[in-house]
């Protein structure tokens, strides 16, 4: 509980997702977010993003279906701590967390949104998109955000995977 509030609480950390939470809101998510990753088909997934024989937690990473009757879209989302930006720990993890969409999960679409001032993270999925060979389609929505998406197919005939 204390690492998903301070991550959570953190107006660094937030200030590209929401509001930071209270204590009592980020205990509230934690038990809504576990309650429905003990479902038969959950429609959102959370994971601790872990580093080094210590097992330092450093973020969290999730995907969560758009559309709980249209199972192949997702949205993959990044949090890392401030002390392991820069680091590309979090470009590692929605790497990982695509590769799972695609593989385990069977998604065809996945995509990532980010507010346009969101330097870092706008930067890293430029970096995985000319990785890519530009077969990740962007675009701008009303909300100011940058909107990323890449298909099943373009991920699996990459070698970037």
């Amino acid at each position: 509980m204390d690492f998903f509030y301070a991550m959570y609480s953190n107006q660094d950390i937030m200030q590209y997702i929401g509001r930071p939470l209270t204590k009592a809101q980020a205990n509230k998510q934690l038990h809504e977010t576990i309650k429905v990753m003990q479902t038969p088909d959950p429609h959102h997934l959370t994971y601790v993003i872990v580093h080094g024989d210590k097992q330092d937690k450093i973020g969290i990473t999730g995907l969560t279906w758009f559309d709980q009757n249209n199972r192949g879209v997702a949205e993959v989302g990044i949090m890392i701590s401030p002390d392991w930006r820069r680091q590309y720990w979090g470009h590692q993890s929605k790497k990982m967390m695509i590769s799972a969409a695609f593989e385990d999960f069977k998604i065809d679409v996945v995509y990532a949104f980010c507010q346009i001032n969101n330097v870092a993270a706008n930067a890293a999925n430029e970096y995985l998109k000319l990785l890519k060979g530009r077969q990740i389609k962007a675009g701008v929505n009303q909300q100011l955000s940058q909107e990323w998406s890449i298909e099943k197919s373009s991920w699996i005939d990459s070698n970037f995977r």
